[in-house]
């Protein structure tokens, strides 16, 4: 599901709110103790130098302050995570899979998979190249700065490690990621950390009712009945053929969209929808797919309903069941700006992978500890 909040570890293993940041009242306490004491020693000093210990006194504050204000806004590396970070590899990068024999170039990783030690790929993401660094890590893998590696049985990101090389000649348009049920990716025997790096810190059912309630402004779905505790909640997802429509007006299925793909939107006002990654999709077993309106989804797509409502399309009075889901071939999903997928010219407005913004307070909790 969703990620909660990105737990990303320096190579001191501190994280970024450990640092040690300097509290003005200490500045201003030992510019007030150094007063004193050229107070107590030059008793008779003349008007000159005491324009000179003004000045001093002015430029240890400056100094105190730039310091302060540096350490206060410094994350640490610098480096973002896997949401918005844009840790990712290029085509061609070859992950081992589970018999220990098979490698795959990771664009051709078929969600289902099971990779060695990261378990079942549940995810295949392409996105758009956002001008993260490229690195040749240990000289074996390409892949960008952002991305964290394992050295030492601890996690570090690729552009802070001495075993990384800037690469300056290769600039890939797209770039590639994973989401596993083991988090992990194993290429050229280095273990590298997949797009949400750690498990979630919510149970899937719980998620799913919080993000309804947001979605709805708090309003009671009487349609729709609680989502029972320990439910299984799996993700939205479209079936290949699903035409998004675009903001020229045409659709393309959803299988032929490209990151950076610019997407229908309801209001002219509106922000910008562009397509941030194009997903495949693993969908359990069980998982039946439904017909609403004739788009075919699974059961957990959320749908912004007739009645103003958005709610999963098993819920709604505009959909019915078709078998299951396993039966439909691949599975797709997006990532947008604006978090809406739009479908054909009827504007039926479905909610992206996401759902709402990575930094949005639902999913900014505790840690998992």
């Amino acid at each position: 599901m969703r990620k909660i909040q990105d737990k990303i570890f320096s190579t001191n293993d501190k994280h970024p709110d450990e640092n040690v940041i300097p509290e003005q009242s200490t500045i201003d306490s030992d510019i007030e103790e150094g007063t004193t004491i050229l107070d107590n020693d030059n008793q008779a000093v003349n008007e000159e130098e005491e324009c000179d210990l003004c000045s001093c006194v002015v430029c240890t504050l400056i100094i105190g302050i730039m310091i302060w204000f540096a350490t206060s806004t410094d994350e640490g590396s610098g480096y973002g995570g896997g949401y918005g970070g844009g840790s990712c590899f290029p085509a061609g990068e070859r992950i081992l899979l589970a018999d220990l024999k098979s490698e795959v170039p990771i664009e051709k990783i078929q969600p289902g998979s099971t990779i060695h030690q990261g378990g079942r790929v549940t995810a295949v993401m392409k996105l758009a190249n956002q001008k993260d660094q490229l690195y040749r890590y240990n000289n074996s893998v390409f892949v960008t700065g952002s991305h964290l590696v394992e050295e030492n049985g601890a996690m570090m990101y690729v552009g802070e490690s001495t075993e990384a090389m800037q690469v300056h000649d290769f600039t890939p348009d797209v770039v590639f990621n994973l989401i596993t049920s083991g988090h992990k990716i194993i290429i050229n025997s280095t273990t590298f950390s997949d797009w949400e790096e750690e498990e979630d810190c919510v149970e899937s059912w719980y998620l799913e009712k919080a993000l309804l309630q947001r979605l709805n402004n708090g309003r009671f779905d009487h349609q729709s009945p609680d989502i029972l505790l320990d439910e299984m909640i799996s993700e939205g997802a479209f079936e290949a053929s699903t035409p998004i429509l675009l903001k020229n007006g045409s659709s393309v299925p959803i299988q032929f969209l490209q990151p950076e793909d610019e997407l229908a939107i309801n209001d002219p006002d509106d922000e910008p929808n562009r397509v941030s990654a194009v997903m495949q999709l693993w969908v359990p077993s069980k998982a039946v797919a439904f017909s609403y309106k004739d788009m075919i989804v699974t059961e957990w797509t959320i749908v912004l309903d007739d009645d103003g409502f958005w709610r999963n399309v098993k819920f709604s009075r505009n959909a019915s069941a078709l078998g299951l889901a396993e039966n439909y071939g691949t599975w797709y999903q997006l990532w947008t700006t604006t978090h809406k997928v739009p479908v054909t010219n009827r504007s039926i407005l479905f909610a992206d992978y996401h759902v709402l913004d990575e930094d949005d307070s639902i999913f900014v909790g505790e840690s998992c500890e």
